[in-house]
This record gives C-alpha cells, structure tokens and sequence, in this order.
C-alpha cells in the first residue's frame, strides 16, 4: 500500500510491517504487536483520512496510529474483528468503513480508540436477505466506480452491493470443466467499461459482464505465445490506460492493453527489466509512473 506521504508499506507472512520511504529509497521495519496468539500474516492495508493504517490480518482487524506510535485492537467480545480473518476494507461512499472477513462483510461507524489501547465501533451486517454479505468468506472488496462495491465470496461468485440504494447482484461462478465445481478467485478489480475481472486458480482470468450477467475467460494456451502465461494468477491492476495487470504464482507478471490482442509477460529472470521473484501477490502503481 502507499499511504498519502508516498511511503511503501508492505506487510508479511510473519506480522511485520515493512516501511519503504520513497525519496532515500531506505527500508524499515515494524513489528505489529497482535494481542492474540495464532497465525500472524498481514493480508491487506487501507490508510483512513486521519492517516491512520488499519491492518488486516489472519487473527483480526488492528490499527496504528503514527502520530502516537501506536497499536490499537478490537476486544475479544468482537469476535469477528479480533480474532477471524479478514481479508480487506474500503471507506464506502456512506461515510462508512466496510470490511471483507471469514464470516461476511461488515461496517464500522462511530469509531473511537480508547486511552486502553481498544477501538470502539459500531459494527453491523448486512441484512439476511443478502446471502452472501451476511455469511461465507468474503475474500476480497474493491469499490465500484458508481459508488458500491464488489465483493469476492469465496467459492460462490462475485457480488455488487450499494449500501445506500439497498442494491444487491450476486453472480454465480461455476466451472463447466470440472462438472460443475466452485472457481477459487483471489483478487479482483473493475476496468474503465464497468465489467469486473478476477484472478483465478487453474482457470485464468474471469471477465464478468454486469449488464448482461455474461462471464468469459482469458486462459493460457501452450499454442499461443501471446497468451497469459499461467492459468494460476494472484494480483490484479488497472492502470490510468485501462491496462490490466496480473500477477501469477510462481510465472512472473502479465500486462495487456485493451487496444491489443498480445499478452506480454515479464518474468523473473528477464534481467535487467526483470522482477526479483516470479509470485506476485498485489500491484500497486509507484511514484515513478511505473
């Protein structure tokens, strides 16, 4: 993540956050102090208007604040944000801060951090006539360009939501292949037109069409070199140009103009223009255009 004053901050398996300042290039590193025991990694960062970083990792939601160098925590009475996984948050356009985790999303409003170290908020679910808001893993959430969002429910399928206008679309993904199996997506992310795309394990990349419901997928086909290059992929990225960007599990990094019929690939050993390792888990544009 890049947080307003252009700092890099990138968060690991083992809890740590690193800080990467982008005028001396120098790197530094943060332990996050996690009240509860269990399995540390730091899965996404959001920054929030008072600059704070909100952590999301796989034992709950946690802050630091800069100004006082300090760790804020939810308390075990909020189960859902201080000790199951949660996988990322966006501020909504109803002011309110809106969170994917292992049980639904949720949203924070009223938000207060105690002299004790604690975040107090009020936490709400979606309705229960929203299915797949209300329970399931939601793995992913990324706002929409008219003011919602998209949801990732793991398994299930890709879901828009608006919170103002009660406005609710699920859209099933299910394998033809595989007689009839779940797709496991990891990340997604909107292009300029409005369609939603996912990155996914074994089968590419998944287009979904909001107008028409229409799903199509970009695989990798051995005959064409201008294909992706793995079927497996992790991150995905928009670009200003519309260009989309997708990171694979183990295969480098795919890049495609929408003007274009060619994939082009980079991989790790492409030196000098290379990347230094062939997973590529989240992209983010840098300062340098790049």
């Amino acid at each position: 993540m890049k947080s307003r004053d252009g700092t890099i901050w990138v968060g690991n398996t083992q809890g740590s956050l690193n800080l990467l300042d982008p005028v001396s290039l120098s790197l530094s590193s943060l332990k996050v102090e996690f009240p509860l025991e269990g399995r540390k990694g730091i899965l996404r960062l959001f920054e929030d208007e008072q600059g704070k970083i909100w952590i999301c990792s796989r034992t709950g939601l946690h802050v630091y604040d800069r100004e006082k160098d300090r760790f804020y925590h939810f308390s075990e009475e909020e189960e859902k944000l201080s000790a199951y996984a949660v996988y990322g948050l966006i501020a909504g356009e109803d002011g309110l801060l809106w969170i994917a985790c292992q049980r639904g999303i949720l949203s924070l409003s009223n938000i207060n951090f105690t002299e004790d170290g604690k975040i107090e908020a009020d936490i709400r679910k979606p309705p229960k006539r929203f299915t797949y808001l209300h329970e399931g893993l939601a793995f992913r959430i990324v706002p929409a360009k008219d003011g919602g969002m998209w949801i990732n429910a793991w398994q299930h399928g890709f879901v828009y939501f608006h919170p103002k206008r009660e406005d609710y679309h699920f859209y099933p993904l299910v394998s033809e292949e595989e007689n009839g199996e779940a797709i496991e997506v990891y990340d997604i992310a909107e292009d300029a037109e409005g369609n939603l795309w996912g990155s996914s394990k074994n089968h590419g990349l998944v287009k979904l069409n909001p107008q028409n419901s229409e799903v199509a997928y970009v695989r990798y086909d051995a005959e064409r070199e201008s294909s992706l290059v793995s079927n497996t992929l992790m991150g995905l990225y928009f670009d200003e140009e519309n260009v989309i960007w997708a990171g694979t599990y183990g295969a480098g990094l795919n890049y495609h103009h929408p003007n274009k019929s060619k994939f082009r690939h980079v991989q790790a050993d492409d030196a000098p223009d290379g990347i230094s390792y062939p997973l590529v888990y989240s992209i983010y544009p840098s300062r340098f255009d790049k």
